[in-house]
């Protein structure tokens, strides 16, 4: 409780039965970059209710069934290039209050409590940072594990921590999907034709495809990186150190040449061109591929045919 007192202020000009649902929502939106969870208990109290007109009730509700909608979305993409958890806080609340879901007054007041907690001594938790404009997808080869979901919350739970979005790919059932999103976790399935062997090979260059698909109009994703489930990142490497993610450079490494060579290396660059055309493709809009020398390929089938050192390379 202490390391989210900051977060504890109930907005005060929208009604009552609004104020602590709404209060939740905006703290949420920064809890994970301070390392920070909500969880759900039974209550500690029993509360006698009094007597209450519902229908009185209802209409005290309306911004819940009218804006809640808007207000979380606007919320999932929301950032600030602030980088303290009282700066962050300010200035979503002034944004809350341009966009009409506070006033005036619950500016002021925020400013003043967190005002209040530094002139005690009060110790703000720091911010990890997570990336927004960058997508992780993890490749999952296999869907029949027992411990399938637990599996695949751990891991997006994980991810979550460094990157925003985070996106499950794998031989899913229809069925599977619609429980991984019960548990807020986008997912992607694959459907390899008959005769194409899913396990990491195909299947990862498929959805790799469908996840750029995926966010090709986003104003958020500007790129996705991909990682088999058991990958263990570098963030730090991977990202150079930079904010946000360098997401125009083009980064890979393969298991069948030196990691010395081509590991983390931007195939662009890479002084052997032989050998990264080998290794490397491009996916376009449209979902056609092409090797690194732009040689365009209708589908993945064609790719696989055509430049078989590719996948030969790459152990596939």
């Amino acid at each position: 409780m202490k390391k989210a007192l900051w977060a504890t202020l109930l907005p005060a000009t929208v009604p009552g039965r609004v104020s602590d649902i709404w209060r939740s929502y905006f703290a949420q939106c920064i809890f994970m970059d301070a390392g920070l969870r909500l969880a759900f208990a039974p209550p500690k109290v029993y509360q006698e209710r009094n007597e209450h007109d519902l229908l009185g009730d209802f209409i005290a509700e309306d911004d819940l069934y009218k804006k809640s909608g808007r207000l979380i979305e606007f919320l999932s993409t929301w950032d600030s290039d602030h980088d303290s958890i009282p700066q962050r806080m300010i200035q979503l609340w002034i944004d809350l209050y341009e966009r009409g879901y506070i006033e005036i007054e619950d500016v002021t007041a925020i400013q003043t409590w967190l005002a209040a907690l530094t002139q005690i001594g009060y110790e703000f938790p720091p911010l990890k940072r997570r990336f927004r404009n960058v997508a992780v997808m993890g490749q999952f080869n296999y869907a029949d594990s027992l411990n399938l979901y637990d599996e695949i919350v751990f891991w997006a739970q994980k991810h979550r921590e460094y990157f925003d979005t985070v996106i499950a790919a794998g031989p899913f059932s229809d069925e599977q999907i619609q429980t991984l999103e019960q548990y807020s976790i986008k997912a992607i399935a694959s459907t390899p034709p008959v005769g194409r062997r899913v396990d990491g090979l195909y299947a990862p260059v498929e959805n790799l495809m469908n996840a750029l698909l995926l966010y090709r109009n986003s104003s958020k994703v500007e790129g996705i990186l991909y990682a088999h489930d058991d990958t263990v990142l570098n963030v730090t490497e991977l990202s150079q150190g930079q904010y946000p993610f360098p997401s125009r450079a083009i980064i890979g490494n393969t298991k069948k040449i030196d990691s010395h060579r081509m590991s983390y290396t931007d195939v662009r660059n890479a002084k052997d061109k032989q050998q990264a055309n080998e290794v490397s493709y491009r996916i376009y809009p449209n979902g056609t591929f092409s090797d690194l020398n732009k040689t365009v390929f209708g589908d993945i089938n064609t790719l696989w045919d055509k430049v078989p050192n590719f996948f030969d390379r790459w152990g596939m």
